[in-house]
């Protein structure tokens, strides 16, 4: 029988292929961004999103369903992105960053324990062009960060990896659903030690504007399903850490929900969650409920929207949930105060 690693070797020399994809532009003023892709179904969302021109776009995870240990159905699904009408034209024209969610990590809900979360990771960077001697190859973990934009208008992206290092879920059932419940336990983890010590690193480097991109989201604390409430520990320190290191609002970027929502904390933290670029879903009366969601929540296909004004710096800056043709669905400005 065929190893799993020779399978794997086999299918990147066999990899799928495209023409070489836009470098990373020399500045940022438009950051489209989304999540929840089914390669399976159609995506017209693609060719809404090109034409509204994004300087980069950002996938925030479940890029693919994966849900496999086989490298060869991972394989095939990638490929059935790359064939959906609409993606090679978005390809071409709109840089991408990305990290992953649980379906193309591989299994549902899944954390550290997973044992094909390296095979699964070379073929998202395999498919995502990501560069044969990158440090993201090389780490264990699948995170990475950029800052894009000369001085006074630099734009940090920092895209965490909240999958390969993260404790098992404590859950329950009630009635016929799971809830996953808070975990105070101290030693648990979202983001490991050794990305913990790499994340602060990136927020000491120096920027005007920091993007912290986070496949589940961060400020929602009542609903059943994953994020960062799960840990309600490791949420405290990621949002001290924040507060203490950057001085000026930050944007938080989130996906999973499979319906999109905007919420804030303080006024100077700014989450908004992209899901689905090609499915529908309905907030729960707990998502309703949050205190900290704001300006609605919507069920339809969408991709987020930032853009920053920076001719009228320090920036007046939009931020929006747009539906499958384009159009806000959800809509906030601000301006930012002048940064270090």
């Amino acid at each position: 029988m065929i190893s799993r690693l020779l399978v794997a070797v086999l299918l990147l020399l066999t990899s799928r292929t495209f023409a070489a994809d836009p470098p990373l532009p020399a500045l940022v003023t438009k950051i489209a961004f989304g999540s929840c892709l089914r390669q399976d179904r159609p995506a017209p969302i693609f060719d809404t999103i090109t034409t509204s021109a994004p300087d980069v776009f950002v996938w925030l995870g479940d890029n693919i369903y994966g849900d496999s240990d086989d490298p060869a159905v991972i394989k095939a699904k990638y490929d059935q992105l790359g064939g959906i009408d609409g993606f090679k034209g978005f390809r071409a024209a709109v840089p991408f960053l990305y990290t992953w969610d649980d379906h193309d990590f591989g299994s549902n809900d899944a954390g550290a324990e997973y044992s094909f979360k390296d095979q699964n990771k070379h073929l998202m960077l395999d498919f995502f062009g990501e560069p044969t001697d990158s440090a993201r190859r090389k780490r264990e973990g699948n995170y990475d960060a950029v800052v894009i934009g000369p001085q006074g208008k630099r734009v940090q992206f920092i895209l965490l990896d909240t999958r390969s290092f993260r404790s098992p879920l404590k859950t329950e059932v009630r009635g016929k659903k799971k809830w996953t419940l808070p975990n105070d336990d101290p030693d648990v983890t979202v983001l490991g030690d050794a990305q913990w010590q790499w994340f602060e690193q990136q927020l000491n480097e120096p920027a005007d504007v920091r993007i912290i991109c986070s496949s589940i989201q961060v400020l929602a604390t009542q609903h059943r399903f994953e994020k960062w409430a799960n840990f309600p520990r490791e949420r405290d320190r990621l949002l001290k850490l924040l507060d203490e290191k950057i001085k000026t609002p930050y944007f938080i970027l989130t996906g999973d929900r499979h319906h999109a929502s905007f919420h804030t904390l303080n006024d100077k933290v700014f989450e908004l969650t992209a899901s689905s670029l090609n499915q529908g879903g309905t907030p729960t009366p707990e998502d309703l409920s949050d205190p900290r969601a704001h300006g609605g929540h919507f069920g339809g296909v969408n991709f987020g929207w930032i853009e920053i004004d920076w001719t009228r710096w320090p920036g007046t800056t939009v931020m929006q949930i747009r539906d499958g043709q384009g159009k806000p669905v959800i809509e906030r400005q601000f301006t930012l105060p002048a940064g270090p």
